[in-house]
């Protein structure tokens, strides 16, 4: 990858993560399809009366498209369950819906806005108390030994400050306090790590970004190799109806075969775009994973293998000069709510995914209106490079 040199024997694996990507879950025996086969039903013919989930029954439940799907991703997560779910914020609704009233929630404060709603604006009604704090702070481990929270909710990258949380050190501080911890890894994608194997107990993913990899569908995931989790997020999707259709799944599951290649082209140009905006004159900050300057660089270089493909930007333009920049990079930069496409986008998160944050709540976790975020797609770098810099000096 880009700027970290991982072996597969590291990660204790057989076979490399693009075999395991695009040959996940495939028996490869005469007569298997080698596309994704989309059963389009809503009720299988069942053997007798008391056929349960011996074979799919009801779409609703299982689907042979969706439960292929599910063995692909836990072959390239190397996990035990990986049930999907119709989008991220479903995927992360699950997850909540584990919790009982007088359980508690532990996020680091530089969250995805979504998720934070979700909590304060559906869960907390259920008796779940949810609070935040700064993951990089040196008192971290002490706070979580003292709260003892049932659960701690970290993203790394961070959306959209991209700070990088040491994972493998906050899931033994995890540990140790009695809590589980998961792990929003939609930003790095399991190409760049896989927090299971640094002692997460859940994995999240919007499948919507790196997995499907072309904004042409949505999805979400859990991943676990812990059976009473697996099976209860399992039971949740079966009763609250979140389960994603057999052709948004058959898209996922087409979009996972590349995505080691892209997001390997993503990393590069990234990378490259990081380094061209930090020589800028019209730049005053760029944070990316993959810059000696990133202030988390040393664990990132030893966590992830590549600076994925996420890029925030702060310029020196004034606020009424925002529209007219964002035309002028429309051609190849499109103004978008998501991230992940093979497409490069750019968004705006103090008016966008934090815009319910209040300005005291963003400044006090370091997010100024003048930020912005680029996701990078696999376009020419010296295209991108050249449509900022044209832009920036107009």
């Amino acid at each position: 990858m880009v700027f970290v040199e991982k072996k597969l024997a590291e990660r204790a694996v057989t076979q490399g993560i693009s075999t395991r990507a695009v040959r996940g879950g495939k028996t490869g025996l005469p007569g298997e399809p080698l596309g994704s086969q989309i059963v389009m039903t809503s009720s299988f013919v069942l053997e007798s009366p008391e056929s349960t989930d011996i074979h799919h029954g009801y779409s609703r439940v299982s689907n042979e498209t969706v439960a292929a799907l599910e063995k692909q991703l836990c072959a390239l997560e190397e996990c035990l369950f990986a049930p999907v779910y119709a989008n991220g914020v479903a995927a992360t609704n699950a997850i909540f819906s584990m919790l009982q009233a007088g359980d508690s929630v532990l996020f680091e404060e530089n969250t995805y806005g979504c998720t934070l709603r979700l909590a304060e604006e559906i869960f907390t009604k259920f008796g779940i108390t949810f609070c935040s704090t700064d993951f990089s702070a040196h008192n971290v481990f002490k706070k979580i030994s003292e709260l003892k929270p049932t659960l701690i909710w970290i993203e790394s990258p961070t959306n959209p400050l991209l700070k990088i949380i040491d994972i493998e050190a906050v899931a033994t501080a995890s540990n140790s306090a009695g809590s589980l911890l998961v792990v929003d890894n939609t930003f790095a994608a399991p190409v760049n790590q896989l927090p299971l194997q640094l002692g997460a107990d859940l994995v999240l993913y919007s499948l919507t970004k790196y997995h499907a990899g072309h904004s042409t569908c949505m999805g979400g995931t859990v991943c676990t190799n812990n059976n009473r989790l697996g099976q209860a997020l399992y039971d949740i999707r079966r009763f609250n109806g979140s389960i994603l259709t057999a052709s948004e799944a058959a898209l996922i599951a087409q979009g996972t075969q590349t995505i080691e290649v892209r997001m390997e082209r993503i990393a590069s140009n990234a990378l490259a775009l990081a380094k061209f905006l930090e020589s800028h004159p019209r730049v005053t900050r760029v944070l990316y994973p993959g810059l000696p300057s990133h202030p988390e660089y040393e664990l990132a270089t030893r966590q992830m293998c590549s600076g994925s493909g996420i890029i925030a930007v702060e310029f020196s333009i004034e606020p009424s000069e925002r529209m007219e920049f964002l035309n002028r990079i429309r051609p190849l930069f499109s103004l978008s709510h998501s991230l992940g496409s093979t497409k490069s986008q750019v968004s705006i998160p103090a008016l966008m995914s934090h815009a319910k944050l209040s300005l005291q709540e963003r400044e006090q976790i370091g997010l100024s209106d003048s930020l912005f975020r680029f996701s990078i797609g696999i376009e020419d770098i010296d295209d991108l490079c050249t449509t900022l810099d044209q832009a920036l000096n107009s």
